[in-house]
């Protein structure tokens, strides 16, 4: 899936293939529900772990790289438990800090870049 990311700094159109983000080794943790099926809509084979603290440690054992929106809906309890697991398993860690789709598919695919 190719999206065009229009720069509001340098006003230019840049070509993103955003398939590399969409698959179950990207977790993303928290945001909001409606910012989480946006992101859900655009990538369908993520895997999204709302606030709920009983989630299972499996789903991110394996991951490559773990996304937590620092904006919304991110509870203590479930931040220190994910990165218990995160240390253990020595797995890549991004914060997201914004709640625009666009601004934040940029930032998840410039960081999985970067982390190879």
């Amino acid at each position: 899936m190719i999206q065009r990311i229009y720069s509001l700094e340098r006003f230019e159109v840049k070509q993103m293939d955003y398939s590399i983000l969409n698959n179950d080794k990207v977790i993303i943790f928290g945001g909001v529900d409606s910012w989480q099926r946006k992101v859900k809509a655009r990538l369908p084979n993520i895997t999204l772990i709302d606030g709920n603290l009983n989630f299972d440690k499996r789903l991110i054992k394996n991951a490559n790289i773990i996304f937590i929106n620092v904006k919304a809906k991110l509870y203590h309890g479930l931040y220190y438990r994910a990165k218990g697991v995160i240390k253990e398993n020595n797995i890549t860690v991004k914060y997201i800090a914004t709640t625009n789709i666009d601004f934040t598919l940029k930032e998840m695919y410039n960081a999985l870049i970067n982390s190879w």
